[in-house]
């Protein structure tokens, strides 16, 4: 099907793509966790098989994304149920 000098970055980019719907309300959460995840799967995946495993940068962005999105997300929700409760 593809080159065989392709790396596969399937993790790698499912974690990205979750990452990027940070702005969906109510599921936001769910695919922040997911997205941390699959980040997480693909590095160890690259770290242990370099030669067939790839997409590092984009698993390290997604997790960036992912985190920032769930402290944000964290924030929001404890400053509204102690000053709108």
């Amino acid at each position: 099907m593809g080159n065989k000098n392709e790396k596969d970055r399937f993790y790698a980019i499912v974690a990205f793509v979750l990452s990027l719907c940070f702005f969906i309300p109510l599921i936001n959460f769910p695919l922040t966790i997911v997205s941390i995840c699959f980040g997480i799967t693909a590095l160890k995946l690259a770290h242990k098989d370099q030669d067939r495993y790839g997409g590092r940068k984009l698993a390290v962005i997604a997790i960036i994304l992912s985190s920032i999105s769930l402290l944000l997300g964290v924030i929001t929700g404890i400053y509204y149920f102690i000053y709108k409760l």
